[in-house]
């Protein structure tokens, strides 16, 4: 795994696929448990909690995953500063 090592209280995107057919969107998730890795080179696991608009939070276990498969999650991109008018 590249970028930031997991740990519990960060926030990551969840690939979630809202209905069938339909790309996976990226939703906001706090990991609330890192679990060990289970050998050299498997996915780092996570339990996510996720805060649906509407519905009651629920976790889940996810693996990492660059990219947009559903039901992985990832880093948010980096978001450069705002250019502070002079």
């Amino acid at each position: 795994m590249t970028g930031p090592r997991p740990s519990v209280g960060r926030i990551v995107h969840l690939n979630v696929q809202m209905a069938p057919g339909v790309e996976a969107q990226p939703l906001a998730a706090m990991i609330t448990s890192v679990v060990p890795l289970a050998y050299a080179g498997a996915p780092q696991r996570v339990t996510l909690t996720l805060f649906p608009v509407g519905a009651e939070p629920y976790a889940s276990m996810y693996p990492h995953e660059e990219g947009t498969a559903p039901g992985t999650w990832c880093w948010p991109p980096m978001v450069p500063l705002a250019q502070t008018p002079r």
